[in-house]
Order: C-alpha cells, then sequence, then structure tokens
C-alpha cells in the first residue's frame, strides 16, 4: 500500500489497521500529527460505538498513547 493511501486508510479506520492504541504510535512511518489524528478518529469511533460497556478501557488505552505522544499538548 503507497504511504499515502495507507496513511488516508488509517485515519479513515483505525482500527481496521491497528490492533490497539499504543500501535500507532509504534508504527514509524507516521508523523507525529498523522498519529494524534489516528488517535482522535479512533477515540471518535469509540464514543459513536459503545455502549459503556469496555469503553473505560478503549478510553485509557486512547488516553496512554496520547499522553507518550510527544508534544501531544501542541496538537490539540
Amino acid at each position: 500500500m503507497k504511504h499515502a493511501k495507507f496513511i488516508a486508510e488509517a485515519k479513515r479506520d483505525p482500527m481496521r489497521i491497528y490492533a490497539r492504541p499504543i500501535d500507532v504510535l509504534r508504527d514509524r512511518r507516521l508523523g507525529h500529527r498523522e498519529r494524534m489524528e489516528i488517535l482522535r478518529t479512533w477515540e471518535s469511533e469509540v464514543r459513536a460505538r459503545a455502549n459503556g460497556e469496555g469503553l473505560g478501557m478503549v478510553m485509557a488505552a486512547l488516553e496512554e498513547a496520547r499522553r507518550r505522544l510527544p508534544g501531544a499538548h501542541d496538537l490539540d
């Protein structure tokens, strides 16, 4: 998959590309801004799908990934 196409797909459907939010941080093909955008999309999808069950665990994993992303506060 070409880089631009991969990035677009990851931003569109991150849960199809990555098993866990922390995997977004480990992907060396991504820049900081791309990582942040992917994590935001992931969070939005989880909130839209969630019925309360398991939401806390996923949100905690997303927050942990965002916390580890250097400069994340600059992208908010």
